[in-house]
Formats: structure tokens, C-alpha cells, sequence
């Protein structure tokens, strides 16, 4: 499971992930909450996601980077 910082009461949370170090990125489901659980990874593939806040009036700015190596 990823989470992230809340950031609004209202907030979406839009989530990106890369299998070639941030060169690419694959759009993952938006969600309501501040977290979101990631299935059909390769194992021992090394992810990286990040995520962002989405309010009615703003999009936030990519979190930091986080990478795993999938078990």
C-alpha cells in the first residue's frame, strides 16, 4: 500500500508509477483517499511512484519520488 500526506478535506489524489527509473510514467486509478494499494507488479521489478493532490481549484505538485523493489 502507498500513502501519501493529506492535503484537503475534499482532495483527490491523482498516483503515477515508472519501471524505467522516471523517464515514463503510467497513470494509476485516482482515488479519494490519501493512499492506494498497487497489484500486477513484476516481482523483482524497482518502481517508482509519486502522487500529487487534486482540489477543486488546484492541482498540487509531484510528491518526491519513492522506488521499491517488488517481493
Amino acid at each position: 500500500m502507498l500513502t501519501t500526506v493529506a492535503a484537503a478535506r475534499r482532495a483527490s489524489y491523482e498516483w503515477q508509477s515508472s519501471l524505467d527509473g522516471g523517464k515514463t510514467w503510467t497513470i494509476l486509478p485516482t482515488t479519494l483517499q490519501a493512499k492506494t494499494t498497487v497489484s500486477g507488479l513484476t516481482l523483482g521489478a524497482t518502481v517508482m511512484f509519486r502522487s500529487r493532490p487534486v482540489t477543486r481549484t488546484r492541482k498540487g505538485g509531484w510528491s518526491q519520488l519513492t522506488s521499491i523493489v517488488v517481493k
